[in-house]
């Protein structure tokens, strides 16, 4: 245990500095309980009795431990002794007690305020990557929207995966989000789609920036399937895949994408809003190698990246 500096009276000597239970009696257990400890006399009582050799160079001849808690655990104590043996009365004690819980209320109130201020501070940061991403979005929409309506549809579609992506972030007590869960709710935006991909995953977390770019990467992929891929047929499928492989600077993350029993797949004659927004961003935020091929069989898509880039929280 740590003494902070501490009051005494005159002529009493200060306790401040480092200490072990274990070299002044058989203290610690009920304290860790929450157990206040009440000591009248050292000298007198079992647990203190054999160990005078370190309490008197310190003038300890009656004490009291009152313990301070957070969440269940005894994390300080509120320390009072005496250089002479003395009767601790049960006011003394009701006011000791009434102290140590001041003192937790006002712990557990500064410590909600700091955490206040981090979720503002990360709700502010994660709101601004989040409105930098829509502008990209907006504007890549309209300039490629054939008309209003279409392009109304289409935004909607595409802020709604943003939207469902940024859910699951702001579940979680970090700025990361489960790999699986981004990969099913940027799926199973569009309806009837997530029971015809089949999804193979490690437990894996990725940052905030990589889960909202590959939400929104899944969702232009499973439209484009449903459109004119795999999903656009009955017996269609695509398997959605993801694993970890020793690299030379680290661990790589390797996503697979993969349409099967769908129309034959030819080529796209010029590149759309998917293809720009998976080369330019996801791959861009992760710094990771880009494969999209398109095999008569069906349309297949690799990303691969250090694992530290996906799970960058900045």
């Amino acid at each position: 245990m740590s003494i902070e500096p501490d009051w005494t009276a005159p002529g009493q000597v200060s306790v401040a500095g480092d200490h072990r239970f274990a070299d002044y009696g058989e203290l610690h257990h009920g304290l860790m309980r929450g157990e206040p400890l009440v000591i009248h006399d050292v000298a007198a009582d079992p647990r203190t009795a054999s160990f005078m050799p370190a309490l008197r160079p310190i003038d300890v001849a009656a004490f009291v431990d009152t313990p301070l808690r957070e969440r269940g655990s005894t994390v300080a104590l509120f320390f009072v002794h005496d250089r002479v043996p003395r009767t601790w009365t049960a006011q003394e004690l009701e006011f000791m007690r009434v102290v140590a819980d001041r003192v937790e209320v006002g712990v557990a109130r500064l410590r909600a305020e700091e955490r206040q201020r981090l979720l503002n501070h990360e709700l502010s940061h994660r709101m601004k990557n989040l409105f930098s991403m829509v502008q990209v979005v907006v504007a890549q929409t309209l300039r490629g929207a054939a008309d209003v309506d279409d392009a109304r549809e289409v935004l909607s579609q595409r802020l709604i995966a943003l939207g469902k992506a940024h859910d699951i972030l702001l579940g979680g007590a970090a700025e990361r989000a489960p790999l699986a869960a981004v990969v099913r709710e940027g799926i199973g935006v569009l309806e009837g789609a997530s029971e015809r991909v089949r999804v193979a995953d490690p437990e894996i977390e990725v940052g905030a920036k990589a889960a909202l770019w590959l939400a929104l990467m899944l969702h232009e992929m499973t439209t484009n399937a449903m459109k004119y891929g795999a999903l656009s047929v009955p017996d269609g499928r695509v398997e959605m895949s993801w694993s970890i492989r020793e690299g030379d600077d680290g661990p790589l993350l390797r996503l697979a994408w993969r349409e099967r029993g769908g129309p034959p797949v030819r080529p796209p004659a010029r590149k759309g809003f998917g293809t720009r927004l998976i080369e330019r961003g996801l791959t861009g935020q992760v710094g990771g190698v880009l494969s999209l091929d398109y095999p008569p069989e069906g349309v297949t898509c690799v990303v691969e990246a250090p694992l530290r880039n996906f799970q960058d929280e900045g």
